[in-house]
């Protein structure tokens, strides 16, 4: 077991043909037509299973989404095996951890329905990352004198690109919105040195600054990104696109957000801010239909970019920059103010994630 989230569990799984290759496997007690779960909203309802499964379909060909390899619909207590895996995870966690008193019934009741989703293993979430490092990595998390780690200006480069980059070509497929692209649903998998050769080239995000004595410092280019992690998204419960088939009328697949308004009301984490921008909007589409969340509005994937931007500078402090690394640093910082705006909570200068590509290939200007 690696994660336990309010809907459901996620398991890494190893093949018994192949030792050490693994797949990922994520479990989501169903809502019953009637009886025991069916008014339980910690439940994933059979509309909500159907429409995730899809989404999964159609992200799966796209680069940096996560390959799905299928589901199954299963009934019955969770399986020895889990539940053991399961407890060894639970009590490995700190006290404020919580298992869902709703997940506790579900996996002893025998006729629960399950909902099992198979995808690629995309390795550590963004989250645990930044705390932990990456298993068998010694490069992520650079260690400080005072014991503490941090990241690299190039690693917050390479990490926001790659995301950038594939919110961009989601959007411009299928009018991709992700919705809740917090750092759990980003994944990194460390990937070896490459020759300097094979390191695909890119223009760094460049921001123009005025230095304490007036004068215009130089533009700092970062010319090439070096791809020290491969980075994957997941998860799109909330997630908004829309799918053309070749013999039938595109249809769109969103989560109306306005029948869980409790996600608007969090706390504690600038995560719930995000929500709350999105919904502003989405609002601000509509006079006569608020909370149509089937519109597109590339908008809030700039608010998920802003977001991840600011918790990967939180973790790279520019006194431990390495000197090459600084100009960077304060391209990104640049951004960053570029992405929060006027803190209007609008997406700052930027309309779409595919905005934000052009700009930073266009040196920041």
């Amino acid at each position: 077991k690696i994660a336990q989230g309010t809907y459901g569990t996620v398991f890494r799984i190893e093949s018994r043909s192949y030792p050490n290759t693994f797949t990922i496997g994520k479990i989501l007690p169903l809502q019953a037509p009637k009886g025991f779960g069916s008014r339980t909203k910690a439940f994933t309802s059979i509309e909500s299973a159907a429409r995730e499964v899809e989404m999964l379909g159609v992200m799966e060909g796209v680069e940096g989404f996560v390959e799905f390899r299928g589901a199954e619909v299963l009934q019955g207590v969770l399986p020895e095996p889990l539940a053991e895996v399961s407890k060894a995870f639970d009590e490995l966690q700190d006290d404020d951890y919580d298992i869902p008193t709703s997940w506790q019934k579900a996996c002893t009741y025998p006729t629960q329905l399950w909902l099992f989703l198979e995808m690629s293993d995309a390795g550590t979430d963004l989250e645990t990352a930044l705390t932990k490092g990456l298993p068998g990595d010694n490069c992520f998390l650079r260690d400080a004198s005072d014991g503490k780690t941090y990241i690299s200006a190039s690693t917050v480069n390479d990490v926001f690109r790659q995301v950038a980059t594939a919110l961009a070509i989601a959007e411009k497929e299928m009018e991709f919105e992700h919705r809740d692209l917090h750092l759990g649903n980003i994944c990194l998998l460390p990937i070896p040195a490459l020759a300097p050769a094979t390191q695909g080239a890119a223009t760094a995000v460049n921001a123009r600054e005025d230095s304490a004595g007036g004068e215009e410092e130089q533009d700092q280019p970062l010319h090439t990104i070096t791809q020290t992690v491969r980075v994957t998204i997941i998860d799109y419960t909330l997630s908004r696109a829309r799918i053309t088939h070749p013999s039938a009328d595109s249809k769109v697949l969103f989560n109306d957000l306005t029948l869980d308004p409790e996600i608007f009301d969090g706390e504690g984490d600038l995560q719930y801010d995000v929500y709350r921008s999105m919904r502003t909007l989405i609002w601000g589409h509509q006079d006569e239909k608020l909370g149509d969340w089937a519109v597109f509005e590339p908008g809030t994937n700039v608010l998920w970019l802003g977001h991840l931007l600011v918790m990967l500078l939180r973790r790279a402090p520019r006194e431990l920059q390495r000197e090459g690394e600084k100009g960077l640093l304060e391209g990104l910082e640049g951004l960053r103010r570029r992405l929060d705006g006027d803190g209007d909570g609008r997406g700052g200068k930027f309309g779409s994630a595919g905005d934000v590509v052009r700009w930073c290939e266009m040196d920041g200007r």
